[in-house]
């Protein structure tokens, strides 16, 4: 069950169900628990930047460089 509820936090906002709805689905209270479920893939969040700032998304080959860091650790 517990991988059941990690792959539905997963895969389910990509077809267009609302984290209310996956809470229900999942029988979670609190959006903590959600967050915990929620685990973040660093190549998907990757593409989602390219996707948002080029308008595509390019595939990473091995002789391409890293995506950038996304968080700068430089006071603002």
């Amino acid at each position: 069950m517990h991988d059941l509820r990690r792959t539905a936090v997963r895969d389910f906002p990509e077809v267009g169900v609302d984290e209310g709805t996956i809470m229900l689905l999942c029988d979670w209270k609190t959006r903590s628990v959600f967050d915990r479920y929620n685990i973040i893939n660093q190549d998907r969040l990757a593409a989602a930047v390219a996707t948002r700032f080029n308008g595509t998304v390019a595939a990473q080959s091995e002789g391409s460089p890293a995506a950038p860091d996304l968080v700068s650790s430089s006071p603002v």
